[in-house]
């Protein structure tokens, strides 16, 4: 296992290496706030233990996301952003049950027991394995839910390791301390392919005031580094230090560029929706403006993981409505994969998939006056019937972001490369990104709860269903009473003016 910890500063004197004490083994940061870190385990397949090679063997290439959606400031070179929640894609097979990390008085009857609902609380998804996938782009399975908490993950992780053979008790509270850490963290992100028959985990936390000051230790190479101005606009530089905890020798000097495909737009964006919602709810995209591109030709796009309960109607968003979205805003919705049935109720999809995946290119210059305003329509579906009259169907705010062709043909060569977002197979492989910031919408008195939009959706209250059905029953009898009746009067109004006819042809 290869540990690399990054931290990125704001001020230049934290780079100084009288900030830190190297022993052999061992490196204590005397004092660090306010820094960007990320911290990388790149795993080789074969050390994994067998439980965990048991749980990969169908799959060739994976990568799963988890996005806080708390706000945060991203610092370049970790600016790339998905939709708040849990984002799974592999190919060409899904995870084997994970019955046997598990207790046994905890697996119980089914045997098979999935990924889903044992790491991440998922329920709803405990059954076969694959039904609840959907084929997206390259992946032949991807998986979505609005997932606002790691803590499932985390105390599935600490099941594991609890149970996990062959390491030591240092090592085991080291691994402990390091998952305790998941708990704030801005984002995981965990990637697998057998063809490099690695495993490689991120954990990524925005400038905050933690203190990151302490001991560190084990096989870990540290980076305390500064952002410096490339010469090139799509070059990142950084410089600092680079400290190999396990020789215990001074931080040796390092200052490099390299091409990066994430980058961070000066805009930012807010995400609210009408009220009260209804079954059809309107999205704003509010974007403080202009928004001014990058360069000429890039487009402004948004993209969306929308759970099951609502959706997009393809149609209404055609490109042959070109009033409406201009109207709204858009220049075309690029892409909508899943479930688009505009009829079903949520609760007769197919094999309960999860929603859909939306990609909307944007027109900044549609609109005329700042701040730019944007509306997305959805539509709610059908819901269970609850003992409630409203259910609550949550929705991520989107990635925003600028694309631009023509980029360097060795974006793959940053060492902070993110791939695997869930859109890029949209767009040309050299395209750079520039990603606008999610922030708290301006309003006096009101409270941010991260990236989520919440949707009160009307439902049949299930306590009332029985009134409901015997009225409905009792007005179609009626409402058949009537036509029936209404059709015998005009029968017997019929014969009677026939009557009259006869009468006064005889009186004739």
């Amino acid at each position: 296992m290869r540990e690399r910890v990054t931290f990125l500063v704001a001020r230049p004197e934290d780079t100084d290496p009288k900030n830190c004490i190297t022993n052999p083994n061992e490196l204590k940061i005397i004092s660090l706030r306010n820094a960007t870190r990320e911290d990388r385990y790149t795993f080789d397949f074969d050390s994994l233990p067998e439980k965990a090679q048991n749980l990969l063997r169908n799959i060739g290439q994976g990568h799963l996301v988890w996005s806080s959606g708390r706000f945060h400031n991203a610092q370049p070179p970790y600016t790339a952003r998905v939709p708040a929640g849990l984002h799974i894609m592999t190919n060409p097979g899904w995870f084997e049950s994970v019955a046997e990390f598990l207790p046994a008085e905890e697996t119980g009857e089914p045997t098979e027991v999935s990924f889903l609902a044992a790491a991440w609380g998922l329920s709803d998804w405990s059954g076969n394995k694959t039904a609840n996938t959907l084929r997206i782009g390259p992946w032949l399975h991807t998986f979505y839910s609005p997932v606002d908490s790691i803590v499932p993950f985390w105390g599935f992780m600490h099941k594991v390791f609890d149970g996990l053979q062959g390491i030591t008790k240092t090592e085991r509270f080291e691994w402990m301390r390091k998952l305790d850490r998941l708990n704030t963290a801005d984002y995981l992100d965990i990637q697998y392919d057998v063809g490099l028959k690695k495993v490689e985990v991120s954990t990524y936390w925005g400038p905050s005031d933690v203190d990151w000051s302490g001991w560190m230790v084990g096989n870990a190479e540290i980076g305390i580094l500064g952002i410096d101005k490339a010469l090139n606009e799509e070059d990142i530089k950084l410089g600092g230090f680079i400290y190999e905890v396990e020789e215990g020798k001074p931080g040796a000097a390092t200052a490099f560029a390299f091409p990066h495909r994430h980058h961070r737009a000066p805009s930012s964006f807010t995400l609210s929706t009408n009220t009260p919602t209804g079954l059809h709810p309107t999205l704003h995209l509010t974007i403080p403006g202009p928004p001014a591109p990058p360069r000429a030709e890039c487009t402004l796009n948004a993209y969306f993981t929308l759970p099951a309960s609502v959706f997009i109607d393809k149609y209404q968003l055609s490109s042959t409505n070109v009033n409406l979205l201009q109207q709204l805003g858009l220049r075309k919705l690029r892409d909508v994969t899943g479930n688009t049935d505009l009829e079903a109720p949520e609760y007769s999809l197919p094999a309960r998939e999860w929603g859909s995946r939306v990609l909307i290119e944007l027109d900044p210059d549609a609109l005329a006056g700042e701040p730019l305003e944007i509306e997305i329509p959805l539509h709610t579906r059908y819901l269970k019937p609850r003992d409630n009259s409203t259910a609550e169907a949550v929705i991520a705010w989107p990635s925003v972001f600028w694309a631009c062709g023509g980029g360097s043909t060795k974006l793959d060569r940053s060492p902070f490369d993110r791939i695997g977002l869930g859109w890029e197979d949209q767009f040309p492989g050299d395209t750079v990104y520039y990603h606008l910031s999610p922030a708290p919408a301006p309003v006096v008195g009101a409270r941010a709860s991260g990236t989520w939009v919440r949707i009160e959706v009307p439902v049949l209250d299930s306590s009332n269903a029985n009134m409901i059905l015997m009225g409905t029953v009792a007005a179609v009898a009626l409402g058949f009473v009537g036509v029936v009746g209404a059709v015998l009067w005009s029968k017997a109004s019929g014969k009677e003016v026939k009557k009259e006819v006869k009468k006064e042809k005889k009186a004739q």
